[in-house]
Order: structure tokens, then sequence, then C-alpha cells
């Protein structure tokens, strides 16, 4: 997060969709993945609900459903599916369809149609998508704007050969979403930090950025892989500081100017720390409603971190490094971890 696009979402500028798509598709995905052997019927509702919910987030956040054919088709080419699953089917539909209708109903009601408006002056040409310009542009380009996004990419490899269906899936979404991003007239996301529209892939890009460095790990390159996060998370906190207090134009400037801003910026980077509101309500005076706010940030980390701690176990195996769980074809899951035999270690 510290590193990408997405840390400006949930530092700074939280009442975007952003922070909120990502926890609905990371929560959905996750809970798939996690219940794959054997998916309750609760499991598949609250599945259903959760990608309904993304999808009212941002419509096009339901491309993430399609994680449900891929594993189908894996289950299928495999052997494994069976029809029972047509009762986790209805249940799951049953889950989108609470939060879309009530929707789609007040998208009528207000708007006259079943989906809201889009924005203004823009449009959408699949035909010419500007790929490039998404990916290296100064103009909130993914790549110039989150370097540590390329070292993400070199790991999806990994991430589809040890997830499978999970990891395939994922990548056809990100693929799909990476198109319609770069079709739409405004690619660069308006006056936003970053390419803001591709912090719904962060799943995706921290399973390859795992990957990648679980490679570098296995082949006792540790310090680099370190070295190479450090470098994105500080690139990303002068470009903050560029952002918010150097650039005046949503314009794409000069690859040197761009350079040389991320120079300028070092001096504003304190000014970073005065941005949330726990300070701010310092610097006015309200000790009393700071701690209040402190305390409940400090309660919903807690929540948050003993939920990942304890749901942890059921995703890569039993506690205390049991038998990883078996995959959809009955073998065992697999890690990112590199295998030694296939990544020897040097050095």
């Amino acid at each position: 997060m510290l590193a990408t696009p997405l840390v400006a979402y949930v530092l700074f500028g939280a009442s975007y969709s952003h922070t909120f798509s990502v926890f609905t598709i990371t929560a959905f995905a996750i809970l798939l993945y996690a219940t794959r052997h054997d998916r309750t019927p609760g499991q598949w509702f609250i599945a259903g609900l959760l990608g309904g919910l993304a999808s009212i987030t941002h419509v096009q956040e339901a491309l993430f459903l399609a994680l449900i054919p891929a594993e189908a088709v894996y289950e299928v080419l495999h052997r494994t599916w069976s029809p029972r699953r047509l009762s986790g089917y209805g249940l799951l539909a049953a889950g989108v369809a609470l939060p879309v209708v009530p929707q789609l109903v007040v998208d009528q009601v207000i708007f006259q149609q079943w989906l809201p408006r889009p924005a203004p002056n823009i449009s959408l040409d699949f035909a010419r998508p500007h790929l490039l310009d998404l990916l290296v542009s100064t103009h909130h380009g993914w790549l110039s704007w989150s370097p540590i996004v390329a070292l993400g990419l070199l790991g999806l490899p990994a991430v589809v050969r040890r997830l499978e269906w999970f990891g395939s899936g994922l990548l056809l979404v990100g693929l799909g979403e990476f198109w319609i991003n770069a079709s739409l007239s405004d690619w660069w996301g308006g006056n936003a930090f970053g390419a803001r529209r591709m912090t719904d892939q962060s799943l995706l890009i921290g399973l390859g950025l795992a990957a990648s460095c679980a490679w570098m790990i296995e082949r006792r390159l540790h310090r680099l892989a370190v070295a190479l996060v450090a470098a994105g998370v500080a690139w990303t906190a002068l470009l903050l500081a560029q952002y918010y207090y150097l650039i005046r134009t949503d314009v794409g400037p000069p690859w040197r100017d761009f350079l040389i801003g991320q120079l300028q910026a070092i001096v504003y980077v304190p000014r970073l720390f005065i941005q949330g509101t726990v300070v701010r309500e310092v610097a006015d005076g309200a000790w009393l409603l700071a701690l209040y706010t402190a305390l409940v940030i400090a309660a919903v980390v807690a929540a948050a971190m003993t939920l990942g701690l304890r749901t942890a176990p059921r995703v890569n195996g039993r506690p205390g490094g049991g038998i990883p769980s078996l995959d959809s074809s009955e073998k065992p899951a697999r890690s990112l971890v590199p295998v030694p035999a296939r990544f020897p270690a040097t050095g």
C-alpha cells in the first residue's frame, strides 16, 4: 500500500471509492480462495454479498465476479466439479442481488435510468486504448508513479503457476480492467494521485510482489528485496509531497521536470505528517477529540490485525506450519515461496 497510489486514498483521501473497492474486492477474493474446498451455504451467500457491494461501489469491479467461472472451469478440467455447486451459485447470485437491486432502483428513481450517468465529457474507445500512456506517462502513469508495480508484474507468472485458477482469474480481471481504464478519454483519472483507477488491482500486484520478493529471498538476495520495496515507498512519499505542494496543474510534466520535482519535494515530506485528522485536531487544541479519534482508529486497526491473524492459518494451512490445505484438485495448496529444487539458492 505504501508504495502505490492506494496510500493517498487510505491516508489522505479516504472519501474516494477506491479504499472501499479494494476492501470489498480483497475480502471477496480471499473468501473464495480460502473456502475453495468445502464452501458452506453461508460462505457462498457472503461471497455474493461482497461481490455485490464491490459492484455498486465501482461498477467495473463486477469483473471480479469472473473468479467464479474461473474456479468452475478449473474444476471441470480437473474433474472435481460437482452439480452440488449449482445451489452455491444460486446463493451467490442472491448475495449479489441483495445490494445491487436496491441500488438499481435508487438509480432509476433519481436518474430515470438503471445505471447512474457517467461523468460528463468522458467517453470510451475500446478500439484505441491509451495503453502505453496509462503505463509510463508522467500524467499519472501506473509504472511512472508507482515503480514497485513493475516488480509485482514480474512475479505474476509465479502467481499464476502456484495459485492456478485464482491467479489466472485475477490476471484476466486485471487485464480487462487495464484495457477499460486505458480506453477512457480521461485515462489519467483526472486531478488525482497516480493511476487511481488501477488501485483495484492491489491484491494482484501484492501477490506478484510477494512472489518476486520470495524469489529473491530464496536466492539470498533479501537485502535487495528490502531495498527495492524501501525505494518504492520512498519514491511514493516524495511523489505525495510533489503532488500536494509542487504540482499546480493537472498535466503530465516532461520527464526532466518530473524527476527534478522529486528532488525538490524532499523538503516538503515532513508536511505530509500533518495531513492526518488526529494531528490536525491536536494542532487546533482539540485534545479530547484527537484522543477519541486516535482510539477509534487504533481499535479498527487492532480488530483488522486480529481478524487477519486468526484467518491466515485457514488460508495457508494449520497453525504452526501444519500440513498445507488441498487445492481444488486435491493436491497440496501451493504457496508463493519458491521450491528449492526449482530455484536453487546462490551466493
